[in-house]
């Protein structure tokens, strides 16, 4: 559970990795609110024990406001069944829309936390655990934030502060949560 605080961003989620409970992962559970009038499916929602600790709305596109208006209905439905969920908005970039009590975290974070956890499971020597991460992580970088692979060729100039700029992160992240 620490480790899916520590992806989320979470301080209170790396709380609750001490309760000791199990936790369970389901994805598309269905809900009787979502659009106006219509029922809806959770992307992804974590459970510890009976109790719904977390609901992530995942998005590996552009959005538009009115694909945000579920969120309304989630987030209703939530405050009356689970008030204590955390709430979380994944996608690519923040568009200052109104997410209704979903927490925005870009793609972009989950990879340098992945990639400080990768960075941790290799010194502790665990070879596929770290290969596994390292493949999601360059599936995300390149498919979802269009960062290019130095094998691909000649890499468009503007693209090179942003990749940059991400690999400094990720390394800020590695040294931050080398101790741990």
């Amino acid at each position: 559970m620490r480790l899916i605080g520590q992806i989320l961003g979470s301080p209170k989620l790396k709380l609750l990795a001490n309760s000791g409970e199990p936790i369970r992962i389901e994805r598309e559970v269905h809900v009787p609110w979502g659009y106006v009038d219509q029922t809806g499916r959770l992307d992804v929602v974590i459970y510890q024990g009976a109790e719904t600790i977390a609901v992530v709305e995942v998005k590996t596109r552009e959005y538009s406001d009115e694909d945000l208006k579920k969120h309304k209905g989630y987030s209703e439905w939530l405050a009356a069944t689970s008030p204590e969920a955390e709430l979380v908005f994944l996608a690519i970039e923040d568009t200052n829309s109104d997410t209704f009590r979903f927490r925005f975290i870009s793609w972009a974070n989950v990879c340098i936390a992945l990639r400080a956890i990768a960075a941790r499971l290799m010194a502790s020597e665990q070879i596929l655990g770290t290969s596994l991460v390292l493949a999601f992580i360059g599936a995300v970088e390149q498919n979802l934030l269009g960062l290019a692979s130095p094998s691909a060729g000649t890499i468009p100039i503007g693209r090179i502060p942003r990749m940059a700029d991400h690999l400094a992160k990720a390394e800020q992240a590695e040294v931050a949560h080398g101790q741990w």
